[in-house]
């Protein structure tokens, strides 16, 4: 992938819906990080709102290695709109279905860029994000079917059977990321391996955005 250049960063997100590896972290970030969010977690699967709720949780979202790459595929400033942490233990059955971000809320398909920074190594054997290129080009029905492991709230899943033949596994290094448009197809597997899998998700919407249930976040600002 051609992601040396704002322009080839751009290009490639436009053409699949998502763009990786991009390297945002020092280990040295990843080892505090990553404490953090497991002690936020204390045992849960997942957590929101962590930019609002911690210091740490906005600095990490705040940081200037992603929110850079954040700005160059949006061509200007952008807010934080949400943050949570997903975890999945080892030889866990959790997963997450095929769906699309804007089933959670109806959002504008250009206002809204998703960061998924990797806290430990995130694979094919410990149930990695998937997703497949060129997806996010129309929105698909969904419907709400909870199952207790399924990570997302409701059990959202895209209606009918997904071609998963063409689905990309976006395999990071802790301390990378991975940045998806909020309409790409995307999922991801139970985790088969020995190791857990943990990321901050960080959900960015251009300055300018309109929101008011809870307030937006200027990650230039201390």
């Amino acid at each position: 992938m051609l992601l040396s250049t704002a322009a080839g960063l751009r290009a490639q997100f436009d053409a699949d819906g998502f763009v990786f590896p991009l390297s945002v972290l020092t280990d040295g970030e990843v080892v505090r990080y990553r404490a953090e969010a497991e002690k936020a977690l204390d045992g849960a699967s997942t957590t929101h709102r962590l930019h609002l709720e911690t210091e740490w949780g906005r600095a990490l979202a705040s940081h200037p290695a992603i929110v850079e790459a954040v700005e160059e595929l949006a061509d200007g400033p952008v807010r934080i709109w949400g943050t949570l942490v997903l975890r999945k233990e080892p030889w866990s059955g959790s997963y997450v279905s095929w769906h699309q971000d804007s089933a959670y809320r109806t959002i504008g398909a250009d206002a809204l860029f998703s960061a998924w920074i990797a806290l430990t190594d995130s694979s094919a054997s410990n149930g990695c994000m998937r997703a497949i290129p060129g997806s996010h080009r129309r929105r698909l029905p969904h419907v709400n079917a909870a199952d207790g492991e399924n990570l997302l709230s409701h059990g959202q899943r895209i209606v009918g059977d997904v071609d998963a033949s063409h689905a990309v596994d976006l395999v990071l290094r802790a301390g990378e990321m991975s940045l998806h448009h909020i309409d790409v197809v995307h999922s991801s597997a139970p985790n088969r391996s020995e190791v857990p899998r943990l990321g901050f998700v960080v959900r960015y919407v251009r300055a300018g955005f309109e929101w008011s249930e809870w307030p937006l976040v200027d990650p230039h600002e201390s």
